[in-house]
């Protein structure tokens, strides 16, 4: 009998923390949030920018957006919206992460330098992008993650080592890849 009483207080304990993890779980599946339904606190959004009504609504509100700390920019677009789009996520003092995924992108814009509390950087799908360019771009920001994801590599641009920030590279789905290089 006096064992019961601490072994079951553990069961409680046990219980609750179970409960509560699962409840972590369920708030991290949150839904994206998108420019058009996205609230001031947004942290994260998706920005699809062959959408011409989204592209419009972030040139006009993505300044507002003080607690941005990662963004997808998603979709095809011209040179030009995505240099006035990185403008205006300069200025974001929140903003760590951003993703480019399916642009058709050949280059990034010099602009991107501009993002100068950038940590982490995503390029999915971008497969005629120069990676040369895109290193030597970032060479001057304080990235710690760059993930290159389907883009088509075949080998590594010998770039990357002007990223001295870098900690680490994740390349997946460039089937092609020389990795002697």
């Amino acid at each position: 009998m006096r064992y019961f009483l601490p072994a079951f207080i553990f069961f409680l304990l046990s219980c609750n923390m179970l409960a509560q993890s699962d409840s972590i779980q369920e708030t991290d599946a949150a839904p994206e949030e998108t420019i058009s339904n996205a609230s001031p606190q947004t942290k994260a959004m998706v920005i699809d920018l062959s959408n011409p009504a989204d592209v419009e609504l972030t040139l006009k509100r993505i300044h507002t957006f003080k607690y941005l700390e990662s963004v997808v920019l998603e979709g095809e677009t011209d040179e030009s919206t995505l240099h006035k789009i990185l403008f205006r996520l300069s200025v974001l003092k929140n903003l760590s992460a951003l993703t480019l995924k399916d642009n058709e992108l050949n280059k990034v814009p010099e602009n991107i330098k501009g993002i100068k509390t950038l940590r982490s950087i995503s390029i999915e799908g971008n497969t005629e992008l120069d990676y040369n360019d895109l290193c030597n771009k970032l060479s001057t920001l304080p990235i710690t993650n760059l993930k290159l994801t389907d883009n088509g590599l075949k080998q590594t641009p010998p770039t990357f080592s002007a990223i001295k920030t870098l900690t680490k590279i994740e390349i997946t789905g460039s089937d092609q890849l020389n990795y002697e290089n």
